[in-house]
């Protein structure tokens, strides 16, 4: 049968109903005699995404719900299927009324009499340099999922320790819409990075401390087959700077550098996936400023007001080794604001810089 449809599967469990026979033998008998027999029902509503990435919701009359195992009862039952079964688990193949096609198999668990709690996902420790092979054929009664995807769909995960502050790199391949998600501490912590582009590859660039964090592999909606790598590199002390590296008065040269580091910030004219540093810039009266940036990677300067809106922008490319001299100028009204230092784009945007500002009283000194 034709099985190549078939993307995943979501099985809803509505309403779990349990019946109990007692009999009794007779009183005049040597001893009495309990026969207990407990029946557990369920309603199934099976989903699944197809090879166009449309969801595919099953139906009577459409699809035909089969057990794979003996003594499993089906019936339709309006818009979905009852089954019944003595097993703790029934297993089942959905197939296409027209084609005769096989377009999903999948499994429902029944709960009788209690919910239980669902057992704790296996974890598996990520070894760098290591290939992981795998797939995320197997669903848990949770569906875990991060901030950018992973809902509908099953996912495996990983653990890492660092000892020490790293630069962790992870590449996922699959044959299904992925999504890989960091979280610190523990499956349920705080989330550091999420990436699902709707690709067949995945790629996840950080800054970490020492500590313990777990890696999702799960799919949107899907699963199947992925290959995850993973990296580790000690990283320049300088990558963990604070957010906010000094304060940048009118008159001042800064010389700084930028390392390889995790994307905080972008703006219109560049920033894309390239470390930055932020300078804060306080201004006592109303002045003309004017920011100039020297540097020999392709860079991107920019500066924002203290609510994050970009007020000027310019970027500079050029060929290796030479000189980039982006400027922006602008009337500031008294506040705070930032000035940003960024790579143009991409982890290239790293090296030294020289940094100056000129304002009100000062534009025309060195």
């Amino acid at each position: 049968m034709e099985t190549a449809r078939r993307r995943a599967g979501n099985v809803a469990v509505l309403a779990i109903t349990i019946g109990i026979a007692i009999g009794i033998g007779s009183a005049t008998g040597a001893r009495a005699q309990v026969d207990t027999e407990i029946e557990c029902s369920l309603v199934v509503r099976p989903v699944w995404v197809d090879a166009e990435g449309a969801r595919v919701r099953a139906t009577p009359d459409r699809f035909l719900l089969e057990p794979i195992d003996d003594g499993v009862v089906v019936r339709a039952a309006g818009d979905a299927w009852q089954v019944r079964a003595g097993s703790m688990r029934v297993a089942f193949r959905v197939i296409d009324r027209l084609t005769g096609a096989v377009v999903l198999e999948d499994a429902a668990a029944l709960a009788c009499g209690r919910e239980l709690d669902p057992p704790p996902p296996e974890v598996i420790p990520l070894v760098p340099q290591r290939a992981f092979r795998g797939s995320t054929m197997t669903r848990s009664r949770v569906d875990h999922h991060g901030s950018c995807g992973g809902r509908g769909g099953p996912e495996q995960w990983y653990q890492v320790t660092l000892d020490h502050p790293s630069h962790l790199g992870l590449r996922l391949v699959s044959e299904f819409d992925a999504a890989i998600y960091v979280r610190e501490g523990s499956i349920d912590g705080p989330e550091i990075v999420c990436r699902d582009h709707a690709s067949l590859l995945e790629t996840v660039e950080m800054e970490l401390e020492a500590g313990t964090y777990f890696v999702a592999v799960d799919g949107t909606g899907a699963h199947g087959r992925y290959r995850l790598v993973s990296f580790e590199d000690p990283i320049d002390p300088r990558a963990l700077d604070p957010i906010v590296r000094a304060e940048l008065v009118p008159g001042a040269h800064l010389d700084g550098e930028l390392v390889r580091t995790a994307s905080r910030y972008e703006a219109s004219c560049g920033g894309t996936l390239a470390p930055e540093h932020v300078y804060a810039l306080r201004i006592d009266r109303p002045s003309l400023v004017a920011v100039s940036l020297e540097s020999r990677f392709d860079s991107a300067l920019y500066l924002v007001g203290a609510d994050g809106s970009e007020i000027a922008c310019q970027r500079a490319a050029g060929l290796p080794h030479d000189l980039r001299l982006p400027s922006v100028t602008a009337e500031l009204a008294p506040g705070i604001y930032y000035v940003i230092v960024d790579g143009e784009s991409g982890s290239a945007g790293v090296g030294r810089y020289h940094l100056a500002a000129r304002g009100a009283g000062l534009l025309n000194s060195e």
